[in-house]
């Protein structure tokens, strides 16, 4: 168990000590503050909720892995800035509860100039280390809470950069976060194969749910048990947005793949 601070040229960096089974890497997944609040649904305004910055960082999935002797490596890329020794502590505490987890972090501002190359080398070393695509998953955390224009811009242009650059096998491994909305708090998406079009009519349905709590692997199956959900049209919905979406706060239920979908949580009857 390690946590490196990955210093000089990015490609040449990473790590060589290990052979590992899979590769996680968080873009903007950092330790920043305890809890979260929404705007909505009304209901959560001015309420809290305990921030899952530490499942960004190492997800549920990673943590409890369905073949335990196995090595994961994580590498965790942000600009840390005065956070940066807050949260090497704490990773050093999660590799020490996690002893088959190896961090690598690369503290450097995430630009539309440099995340193209850094997506080819983090593949190429996927390749050269025999990481299959199904052992493989990056997640573009990065979400602002107040943006203006530029923001906006970023957060729309730094995934289809990605996306661009990732090999044709690793096409399918490059995750989504949905932000700050209640419902979807720990959820990331498949980017190439989600329909953000349907996302509004995702959330109306989720709302028709109503509970007081996200949408987490634990939960998804009784979304079918309400009847307004189980009507042809609204079922396809859902199962459709399970089918592309992980709950970082949840364990694999596959043992070929690095995690599990929504819709592995969900039991066929109800679909």
């Amino acid at each position: 168990m390690s946590v490196s601070l990955i210093e000089g040229e990015f490609a040449s960096a990473l790590p060589e000590k290990y052979v590992y089974e899979s590769l996680y890497v968080s873009l903007g997944g950092k330790y920043c503050e305890p809890t979260v609040s929404f705007c909505s649904p009304a209901y959560m305004s001015g309420k809290y909720i305990p921030t899952n910055a530490l499942y960004q960082i190492i997800p549920a999935f990673l943590r409890y892995p369905t073949n335990p002797a196995a090595r994961h490596v994580v590498l965790l890329v942000d600009c840390f800035g005065e956070s940066l020794v807050q949260n090497l502590q704490i990773l050093k505490k999660m590799v020490a509860a996690f002893p088959h987890i190896d961090v690598w972090v690369y503290d450097t501002e995430i630009t539309v100039d440099t995340i193209g190359g850094l997506t080819e080398a983090v593949v190429e070393y996927a390749v050269d280390h025999g990481i299959s695509p199904a052992k493989f998953l990056m997640c573009n955390y990065i979400k602002f809470r107040a943006c203006g224009i530029e923001q906006v811009q970023f957060e729309y242009t730094i995934p289809r950069i990605i996306q661009k650059h990732l090999a044709k096998p690793f096409a399918d491994c490059l995750y989504q976060w949905f932000g700050y909305q209640f419902y979807t708090y720990n959820l990331v998406y498949r980017f190439r194969t989600y329909t953000l079009s349907r996302h509004l009519e995702v959330l109306k349905l989720l709302n028709m749910y109503g509970e007081d709590m996200p949408v987490v692997s634990g939960n998804a199956a009784s979304m079918f048990m309400v009847p307004v959900l189980r009507e042809a049209r609204n079922k396809e919905v859902l199962v459709e947005f399970m089918s592309k979406t992980v709950d970082i706060t949840s364990y694999p239920k596959r043992r070929d793949a690095i995690c599990s979908h929504l819709v592995d949580f969900v039991r066929e009857p109800c679909m």
